[in-house]
């Protein structure tokens, strides 16, 4: 979904803050300059944590179920921090207080984490077994996920796989690695526990949202869903909510564009309103179980047919209320640059309330596919004239 709408066994040694030019010899002028550890310049510590045994043979399985499901924006999230400098010092690292990160006793630093980057005591970690190897690494990536809270909401949607043009870069406003608060490090620590029960290598997206949702890694750019969040619906019963909408004549009728919406956040809003009319029809054929959306303002049609036994609908906040919401699509993406619609239908108990339409095209390498939202197709409409921004 577009960024407009969506809207911390391994006992504490892990942990993130802002790395200062204290923790290791330094160079240059006073601005800035060459840094050195044991005579080497720091840059000469970097390694690629992927290529380490424990992360081939403990953490590479865990990521294997997600990998498969492609468009999933979890896999994406969690392996956050591998896309930053990891450095592997022969050194000890600067060590946070016990109390600030929830530990009853004191603690060894072996690693530490900021927005960019990722330093490991490297001789402690030789020293460690396989198995907390593999935790430890773990423990890095859910720390990554959990510093993305902190990070700017352009930041968040990067780290989702969305492109540099569907994201606002005027929106960089974050808080520092430093805010972490101890409840932060015992989630972390909770999860890296509960992973490391050994039930997390044959799992599908929907149990990670769950586990996610539950220890507190949603950010202001994505929702991570709990299982009991499921409603599961017919097509019949889908098709149905929308037709008596449609026979009380109680449709969402105003529209928002995505640029619209984007002028509200870049001026710090918290709500944007329209006063224009939703651009889109919906009919439904009850018989050929399916819905069109007519696009009045191109002259185009959409058509979606239902065709599986039954359908997600999540439970999503929208306008500080909760809403019921499914998604389709007009068809399946299965070769590179072919492009679909898709949209997401939102209902409470009296029926249809809105409806969120957006394209896509399926880009990327053989191994890892993703969907990329076309700029400018974001279009969404209300029964109210306003939105509530998510931030």
């Amino acid at each position: 979904m577009s960024s407009l709408l969506r809207f911390k066994f391994f006992s504490a040694c892990l942990l993130c803050f802002t790395m200062t030019s204290g923790a290791f010899a330094t160079g240059g002028m006073e601005g800035g300059g060459g840094n050195l550890y044991e005579g080497r310049p720091l840059e000469s510590y970097i390694g690629d944590v992927k290529k380490t045994t424990a992360f081939i043979q403990k953490v590479e399985p865990l990521l294997a179920s997600l990998k498969k499901s492609g468009n999933s924006p979890v896999i994406n999230l969690l392996t956050t921090s591998l896309r930053k400098s990891w450095f592997f010092i022969p050194g000890k690292l600067n060590t946070l207080p016990a109390d600030r990160i929830g530990s009853a006793v004191p603690t060894e630093q072996v690693a530490l984490q900021d927005f960019k980057e990722v330093w490991i005591d490297s001789k402690s970690f030789n020293t460690m077994g396989l198995d907390d190897q593999g935790k430890l690494i773990l423990h890095e990536m859910l720390m990554g996920l959990r510093l993305l809270k902190l990070n700017s909401r352009y930041e968040q949607c990067l780290a989702i796989g969305a492109s540099i043009a569907d994201c606002d870069r005027n929106d960089k406003h974050a808080l520092s690695p430093r805010d972490l608060q101890t409840s932060d490090y015992a989630d972390i620590r909770s999860t890296v526990n509960e992973i490391s029960q050994g039930h997390f290598e044959k799992t599908d997206d929907e149990t990670w949202q769950d586990l996610l949702a539950r220890h507190n890694f949603s950010n202001s750019f994505y929702i991570f869903r709990l299982k009991s969040d499921k409603r599961y619906t017919t097509a019949q019963e889908l098709l149905v909510d929308i037709q008596a909408s449609i026979l009380t004549n109680d449709l969402p009728q105003y529209g928002f564009s995505s640029n619209h919406v984007k002028e509200s956040v870049d001026k710090n809003a918290e709500l944007a309103f329209s006063d224009e009319s939703c651009r889109f029809d919906i009919a439904v054929d009850l018989k050929a179980k399916k819905f069109i959306l007519t696009d009045k303002a191109a002259g185009s049609e959409t058509t979606f047919v239902l065709d599986r036994a039954t359908y997600n609908r999540d439970v999503f906040p929208l306008n500080d209320k909760l809403a019921y919401v499914s998604n389709f699509a007009d068809k399946t993406l299965r070769t590179l640059g072919e492009q679909n619609t898709s949209v997401l239908l939102y209902f409470n108990t009296s029926g249809l309330i809105g409806f969120y339409t957006s394209k896509f095209v399926l880009v990327g390498d053989e191994l890892e596919p993703y969907e990329e939202q076309i700029k400018g197709s974001n279009y969404l409409c209300l029964k109210q004239n306003f939105v509530k921004i998510m931030k």
